[in-house]
C-alpha cells in the first residue's frame, strides 16, 4: 500500500466513525443534517473506492430542458456518485395538526367526545357540573396542533364564564379533563 492509500484509508475510517456517531447520537436529523450526511457517505464511498483495485465505471446522463447533464467516473469517483445518486431522499414529516368543524347546537361534552374520537380515544370529565357539560359552543372551525390543544381551546368557544378552567391529561386511551378552579 502506498502512503496515499494509507491517508485515504485513515480518512475513510474517520468518516465511518463519524457516521456511526451521527447515526446513534440523534434520534431524528433535520434536512440540512441529512444533506451533509449524504455527502459524507458519498465521500466515504469514494475514498473506499480509491482503495479498490480494478475499475468501476459510473455513467449518468440526465436530460434537462436546457440540455443534458453527464456525470461519469471510475473507481473512487464512480462509488462517490453511486452513493450520492443512490442515497434515498427524505421526505420531511408533516407537522402535527388537528382540524374540526364545530356545528351549531353542540354542547361542550359533545365536542370533547367528538374530538377524542379522532384520536380513537375516550374522554373523562372530573369535577364538571352538568351545566358546564351542557354549555353550547359557538359554531367554528377549530384548528390546532394536537387533540390536547383542541380540548383546551373548547373553553374559548363557550359563553364567557360558563365553563371553569380545566387541565387536560392523557393516559392511553383516555383524555381526562379536570376542573382546576
Amino acid at each position: 500500500m502506498t502512503a496515499l492509500q494509507y491517508v485515504g484509508l485513515g480518512f475513510a475510517a474517520i468518516l465511518v466513525i463519524f457516521l456511526i456517531i451521527a447515526y446513534f447520537a440523534r434520534e431524528n436529523i433535520n434536512s440540512n443534517q441529512f444533506v451533509i450526511l449524504r455527502f459524507l457517505c458519498s465521500l466515504c464511498g469514494g475514498f473506499a473506492g480509491g482503495l479498490i483495485t480494478g475499475s468501476a465505471l459510473f455513467d449518468l446522463h440526465q436530460k434537462w430542458s436546457g440540455g443534458t447533464l453527464a456525470v461519469s467516473g471510475t473507481a473512487g469517483f464512480a462509488l462517490f456518485f453511486v452513493v450520492w445518486y443512490g442515497f434515498t431522499r427524505v421526505t420531511p414529516r408533516p407537522r402535527d395538526s388537528f382540524n374540526m368543524s364545530i356545528p351549531d347546537g353542540w354542547s361542550f361534552k359533545d365536542a370533547a367526545t367528538a374530538i377524542v374520537q379522532h384520536d380513537k380515544s375516550v374522554v373523562s370529565f372530573e369535577g364538571f357540573l352538568e351545566a358546564e357539560l351542557a354549555a353550547r359552543l359557538s359554531s367554528q372551525v377549530l384548528k390546532t396542533d394536537t387533540v390536547t390543544s383542541a380540548l383546551i381551546a373548547l373553553r374559548a368557544l363557550t359563553p364567557s364564564g360558563s365553563v371553569r378552567p380545566y387541565r387536560v391529561d392523557f393516559s392511553t386511551p383516555t383524555y381526562t379533563l379536570t376542573i382546576t378552579a
